[in-house]
């Protein structure tokens, strides 16, 4: 099982930087061989592993085993630096310029070098700090000024308990988040993000329920335990815990606040990233370009921004999965969410994740595919086949960016008022 299924488009062909899969032998595009090995080893590395922990994980999931001198060698020969590595600062400069003009704008100096290090940029952390002071003076005062008092967290490892929730802060817009940090689903014990989604609605459970089964395959268990509040959204994934796991205490409901896990990743992420959403959406609204409520502008809206809100949101949990978590005087566990929910025997914890048999999973598809035939919200969108037909007819590109979005949704409100 490859730990990291969900990023297996990552890998770039080192000769032509097209992406590539990691089981190719060959790339389709230049026709180079593709060396796995060195995939892998510049995934972990950038990702901010230690040597001992890539090891681990090469060895454990790939059956790759290497000593740690071989590895040394081995970054060393493919140009992997983590320090004093050459860069061109004007270039650092220009990146930290273009995410201060989107919703990462809201992150400090740490989440910023690492999200420059995710994109192989390396800089010297100190600088980081320094260059943020001197481009966003008026956020590093504003991000300084917090003072919280937490409650202490039990958990026994990894698959012990996840948490599900649902997000509701962008919903006047349209969008609807679902995520896990471990509904989104978080990990209590590693706080690995599960899933996290941009919906239509995250109140229909049996969408929730497919993102709780599709997590399940992906890492081929189910947990311990579920802990959700009392929402109707959460039956569905309710009923097939307790199936699995052939138990009626598997799943815990509880209300909102006592779901702490989940809440805090909530706070982190309307920090980091919806804050600057929110207002991007309000000042449409002062500016008389969205109307909340008109149903072909809330469409259109859906039509333009879904895309570059899941890439948005994949990139918060790519860095949330990586970020390192600091030691606390609470009994929490310091690691990465990635290192502690796949190698928890390095931090003291044990995998409590249960086996699934393949009865089991179909069992509860069917069930599934029953509910859907008899729901209306599966049905096919009208307004968004519409606005795709507008899109063609127009030739207009998909929105990758903020501003294209707008842009092509102005378009499109404006064919739909004037078709002429």
């Amino acid at each position: 099982m490859d730990p990291f299924s969900d990023t297996a488009d990552d890998f770039v062909c080192t000769t032509c930087a097209c992406q590539i899969r990691l089981e190719y032998k060959f790339c389709p595009h230049c026709g180079s061989a593709v060396n796995s090995e060195e995939l892998l080893i510049k995934r972990y590395f950038l990702r901010g592993f230690k040597y001992c922990t890539i090891n681990e994980f090469m060895s454990k999931y790939h059956g790759i085993y290497l000593s740690k001198r071989t590895l040394r060698r081995r970054i060393k020969s493919y140009g992997l630096r983590r320090r004093s590595a050459p860069v061109d600062e004007t270039v650092i400069i220009h990146e930290i310029r273009q995410k201060l003009n989107s919703s990462s704008c809201m992150l400090g100096y740490r989440s910023m070098w690492q999200s420059l290090r995710l994109e192989e940029y390396t800089m010297p952390r100190n600088r980081i700090e320094k260059l943020m002071k001197e481009l966003d003076p008026e956020g590093c005062a504003i991000r300084q000024r917090r003072c919280l008092r937490r409650r202490a967290y039990h958990n026994e490892g990894p698959n012990h308990c996840w948490h599900i929730d649902g997000y509701d802060k962008l919903k006047p817009y349209g969008f609807a988040i679902h995520g896990s940090a471990p509904h989104s689903c978080i990990d209590g014990w590693s706080r690995k993000i599960m899933w996290l989604t941009v919906l239509r609605s995250n109140n229909n459970p049996i969408v929730v329920a497919h993102l709780f089964l599709k997590t399940v395959m992906s890492v081929e268990g189910h947990p311990r335990k579920v802990r959700s509040d009392c929402g109707t959204e959460n039956t569905h994934v309710a009923a097939a815990q307790c199936y699995l796991n052939n138990s009626s205490s598997a799943h815990v409901y509880g209300t909102s606040p006592h779901n702490q896990r989940i809440k805090a990743w909530w706070s982190f992420l309307r920090r980091s990233r919806t804050t600057w959403w929110i207002n991007l959406f309000k000042d449409l609204i002062e500016k008389d370009i969205f109307t909340p409520g008109n149903q072909i502008q809330m469409e259109a809206l859906w039509f333009c921004f879904s895309n570059v809100l899941s890439k948005e949101m994949d990139s918060a949990k790519n860095k949330w999965n990586t970020h390192y978590i600091r030691k606390s005087r609470r009994e929490t566990v310091s690691g990465r969410p990635d290192e502690l929910y796949y190698l928890p025997e390095l931090h003291c914890g044990e995998n409590q994740l249960r086996p699934i048999a393949t009865e089991q999973i179909d069992h509860i598809q069917l069930s599934l595919a029953e509910s859907s035939s008899n729901n209306p919200d599966t049905e096919n969108n009208l307004h968004q086949e519409y606005f795709s037909v507008i899109q063609q007819t127009l030739g207009l590109r998909t929105p990758t960016q903020w501003h294209e979005a707008i842009e092509v949704y102005k378009r499109l409100i404006q064919c739909a008022i004037d078709p002429q």
